[in-house]
């Protein structure tokens, strides 16, 4: 009996190491998307805001211009839509907000330092969260199915021989 615990405990710490170690990594990967995203949008930001001050382009029409020179520039990591939200807008009912990891909105600035309005850039949902409950269940699952094999084995191999 006392070797059928060891053996269930060596595999509990296997199981917890794989688990500890794929959400640390998965973590580690998603804080480096977001700092990533971040910096792009920032970038993107700044060349509207520039444009915009310098040229008195509408920023419809420096997004309009922009964004497939954005999409070769930054590839997979550009934002999946950009739009530009008028500080007076017309419509009383809208309400935005960045809810979610997904989305960021950034102000844009005119010449004379008052806010003109806000840029909202979209990302594509990678579905990192889903992966991350899949891999869990699956190591969960696999924890499940080492335990009851070891208890199997030992109750049907080693306890007859004693």
């Amino acid at each position: 009996m006392k070797k059928l615990l060891q053996m269930m405990i060596a595999a509990a710490v296997l199981f917890t190491a794989a688990v500890i170690g794929f959400n640390t990594a998965f973590v580690r990967i998603y804080d480096k998307q977001l700092t990533e995203r971040n910096v792009i949008v920032n970038r993107i930001n700044r060349s509207i805001c520039e444009k915009f001050t310098e040229n008195g382009t509408s920023p419809e029409e420096i997004i309009a211009d922009g964004s497939d020179e954005w999409k070769r520039t930054y590839g997979k990591d550009s934002p999946a839509s950009i739009r530009y939200i008028p500080l007076k807008s017309r419509s009383e009912d809208i309400f935005y907000s960045a809810a979610d990891k997904s989305c960021a909105v950034c102000c844009v600035r005119g010449g004379d330092g008052e806010t003109a309005g806000f840029v909202e850039y979209r990302f594509d949902d990678d579905s990192f969260d889903t992966l991350r409950l899949c891999v869990n269940i699956f190591l969960t699952a696999g924890f499940v199915l080492a335990v009851t094999f070891l208890a199997g084995t030992y109750i049907k191999i080693v306890l007859p021989f004693r």
